[in-house]
């Protein structure tokens, strides 16, 4: 730091990114990054670059009505699914008020063929 750093940018690895982040702020230097964050809380120093999720669902749920969809399949993972569940409660009572046909797939507990 002692030869003049004027911010850090990312990185987008979620634990990595909260080390640098604290970093940051015990230094006093602008942490600029661009990944998921589940934590509305905002950060003195910290700027992130990625829509909150909130806004991430209601882009989603628009882009569904938009496009009339009749069926949405979700999966997802199950930590994804414990940090954020409003957007699969919203396109859940979405899909009762429509009677849409859903899905539900728990991708966590499913067969991993990548391994």
């Amino acid at each position: 730091m002692e030869f003049g750093v004027q911010a850090i940018f990312g990185p987008s690895d979620p634990i990595l990114g909260a080390h640098i982040q604290s970093i940051c702020e015990a230094l006093d230097v602008p942490h600029l990054e661009t990944r998921i964050d589940f934590e509305p809380l905002s950060k003195e120093l910290s700027i992130n670059l990625h829509p909150s999720q909130e806004h991430m669902n209601r882009a989603f749920k628009d882009l569904m009505t938009f496009l009339n969809w009749t069926k949405v399949a979700i999966i997802y993972e199950e930590d994804y699914v414990r940090n954020s569940t409003s957007l699969l409660n919203d396109i859940l009572r979405k899909a009762v008020e429509s009677d849409m046909k859903r899905w539900k797939s728990d991708y966590a507990k499913s067969e991993d063929y990548g391994r």
